[in-house]
């Protein structure tokens, strides 16, 4: 189960799945969340959880966030998903404790300067906890409903109070809309099916605004494109009071909205263009020593 809790990011990665790189403000309000949580949680019981944004560290309140998640799915084991540019915010063994089991997910991307500074942050966080074991199998079992093949793993630490830290490599970017010919994001007009085979979320049941998606893009193209309404397909998300027996008898379907994204490899890439960190080094640098 995937929980949109930030818009916002530090980062502008061109293609972004949630639509990063338009930029985007804020975070999700922190009273909605804990109200969508309890919701939810009468009604869903995931094995993963993961906290999504944008950047879900910019949240103010990750910490309450993750341990209202912990209430609410006593058993579940819940990843944060981050760039590490604010890794330090949660550098805080007692409430790791609290909140275990937790998974600290490192997303990189192709780019030296993000894996040169962010290093060094992964390696500080390391540092706070005793007995780390390499053991990359056993994050690949257990994030393998959501994980894409498409992002394969570097390293992976576990801990034995209940603490992984993963660090991928993202080589693929499925870019979830087109562009008209003055330069305006539009949808793909592809056959369903075909572009379901390269979807990155096929099993995700993903929560925005406290709705529940069949994608992550579809929601956040639907909040940052003036036009979607008259572009983009149709669909009704689920609240917590509908019947959602169509939902997951079809999560692993395609679905008319599956059109608006490739249904080959136009825009899978992992050229500098299309997996583009836009700030430059010296930002990257300046905001480590703001955090630390």
């Amino acid at each position: 189960m995937v929980l949109h809790v930030a818009y916002s990011c530090n980062m502008s990665c061109r293609g972004c799945v949630t639509l990063s790189d338009i930029p985007r403000d804020g975070v999700a309000d922190y009273d909605d969340l804990v109200q969508g949580m309890q919701q939810w949680s009468k009604i869903l019981d995931p094995d993963w959880i993961v906290l999504f944004g944008g950047e879900p560290l910019m949240h103010p309140r990750i910490k309450d966030i993750v341990r209202e998640a912990r209430r609410c799915w006593p058993r579940a084991k819940i990843s944060i998903p981050t760039n590490a540019l604010l890794l330090r915010k949660i550098f805080d063994t007692e409430w790791v404790r609290e909140v275990q089991p937790l998974e600290i997910r490192v997303a990189l991307h192709k780019n030296d300067d993000e894996g040169r500074f962010f290093k060094n942050l992964i390696a500080e966080f390391l540092n706070l906890f005793t007995d780390w074991v390499v053991n990359n199998k056993s994050v690949m079992q257990g994030g393998g409903n959501w994980v894409s093949a498409n992002i394969p793993y570097k390293f992976a630490y576990e801990n034995p109070i209940g603490l992984n830290i993963a660090v991928s490599q993202n080589e693929t970017f499925v870019v979830p809309y087109d562009f008209d010919e003055t330069g305006n994001k539009v949808p793909f007009d592809s056959d369903p099916d075909k572009a379901f085979e390269h979807c990155v979320s096929p099993g995700s049941v993903y929560i925005y605004k406290n709705l529940l998606y069949k994608c992550f893009p579809y929601p956040n193209l639907q909040d940052t494109q003036p036009d979607f309404a008259q572009r983009w397909p149709k669909y009704k998300p689920y609240s917590a009071a509908d019947d959602l027996t169509e939902y997951f008898a079809n999560i692993r379907q395609s679905h008319a909205i599956c059109s608006m994204c490739p249904q080959s490899g136009k825009l899978q890439h992992n050229d500098p263009e299309t997996v583009k960190i836009l700030p430059k080094a010296s930002w990257i640098q300046k905001q480590i020593k703001i955090n630390t």
